[in-house]
């Protein structure tokens, strides 16, 4: 049974961010079966050519297919997941770190066992970071103090004259 709320937090995250997560680049894959087939020949080709080989390739029928670097599948990348979906991102890391401040709270300051953890709490926590916290906060710092301050001016300075204009 899930009990904790960090794993329920982070299965609920992880249906909502494959709407968000940018597909992965794949290369353009020709029809299932002609692949095979090539696939096939190649192994046909090598086995009848090298013996040496043959060992190998059949351990790995793949290992001696090349992909160009454009083709190679990409990583992910928090950086760029953050930088595409920032809202989500906060959101994100204002729940766990909210989350997680209760639990040491729990654990740490007030002593309490593991098995005895208020997990209606530690929930009540996860759902201020996410709601408050996370989406909130976040909207109200990015739309309003772009109104009251002059942000693009200020970041758009080298760290020397921020430093100076304080």
């Amino acid at each position: 049974m899930l009990r904790s709320p960090f794993i329920i937090l982070l299965l609920l995250l992880n249906q909502q961010a494959n709407g968000f997560v940018p597909a992965p680049r794949r290369k353009n894959i020709p029809s299932l079966l002609s692949e095979s087939k090539s696939i096939l020949d190649n192994i046909l080709d090598k086995a009848t050519s090298n013996n040496e080989s043959t060992d190998k390739l059949l351990m790995d029928p793949l290992a001696d297919m090349t992909t160009d670097a454009d083709d190679a599948p990409s990583s992910w990348s928090y950086a760029e997941f953050a930088q595409t979906y920032p809202n989500v991102n906060n959101i994100g890391i204002a729940t766990i770190k909210t989350a997680s401040a209760d639990l040491l709270a729990q654990v740490a300051i007030a002593h309490t066992p593991v098995s005895d953890i208020d997990w209606e709490r530690a929930f009540l926590f996860c759902a201020f970071g996410a709601v408050y916290l996370g989406a909130f906060q976040y909207w109200y710092q990015v739309n309003i103090f772009k109104k009251v301050f002059d942000v693009d001016k200020f970041t758009s300075q080298s760290w020397g004259d921020k430093l100076k204009d304080t």
